[in-house]
């Protein structure tokens, strides 16, 4: 009889299809930055994660998995980086903090981010807007540097009798 047997690592090629597809479902574990291999029950898992948790969860995570045994675990805890929002995003964000606050003169500040460098443009009533505006961008997650160019115009000079522009 000729009989067709599957080769001996399917079982394993079939585990490490498993766990690769829970650790794409683990919602706090970056699966990309990990690697999967399995042979008899035994997950080896090499690659890096940002933090520790998120270590304890890639192992709960596989430990977990249907035919796991034991895992053999060559992961190590890397250095955070600190995720780099793109200029269109800051841009966003900084726009959306000035319409939150009630103390920017949304309409009249223009803004431009290039590179996480945040110019500020435009003509304001006062300086404390100005300054409130300025901080608010400051603080900011991801803004390298702000440049303020914010022109205050007061208004009271301008708008007082005999005053010519």
């Amino acid at each position: 009889m000729n009989e067709r047997r599957a080769p001996e690592s399917a079982p394993g090629v079939e585990l490490q299809g498993r766990v690769r597809a829970a650790l794409l479902w683990a919602p706090e574990v970056d699966a990309s930055t990990i690697g999967v291999a399995a042979t008899d029950g035994i997950v080896t898992l090499t690659g890096e994660t940002r933090t520790f948790k998120e270590l304890l969860a890639v192992r709960r995570t596989v430990l977990g998995v249907a035919g796991v045994h034991a895992i053999a675990d060559e992961l190590r805890v890397g250095p955070s980086e600190p995720h780099v929002l793109s200029d269109a995003t800051l841009a966003h964000r900084i726009i959306e903090i000035f319409e939150w606050s009630s103390e920017v003169e949304t309409a009249a500040i223009q803004v431009r981010v290039s590179a996480q460098l945040v110019e500020l443009t435009g003509v304001v009533s006062s300086p404390a807007i100005a300054e409130t505006a300025v901080r608010l961008v400051r603080g900011l997650r991801g803004v390298r540097r702000v440049d303020d160019h914010l022109l205050v115009l007061d208004r009271s000079v301008a708008e007082s009798p005999g005053h010519r522009p």
